[in-house]
């Protein structure tokens, strides 16, 4: 799941190393790639499966279902 969390100022200057050093160039480079590239520990959290992603309509009726069965 996204978004990942870093401190603004460390991204930042990761993303500014990795950019001099070419590796930006690459399409749909992630974050956590950046960080662990610049020497930073990146970590993962348990999420839960109702934090969804809507992008179509039909993830709209999911989203509903979850809000109903939360509302019982």
């Amino acid at each position: 799941q996204t978004p990942a969390g870093s401190r603004l100022g460390t991204l930042r200057s990761a993303r500014a190393a990795a950019e001099a050093g070419g590796y930006l160039d690459e399409a749909g480079v992630e974050d956590s790639a950046v960080l662990q590239r610049a020497g930073h520990r990146v970590a993962v959290v348990e999420g839960s499966y109702e934090n969804i992603k809507i992008t179509t309509p039909e993830d709209t009726f999911v989203a509903e279902a979850i809000l109903k069965q939360r509302s019982n």
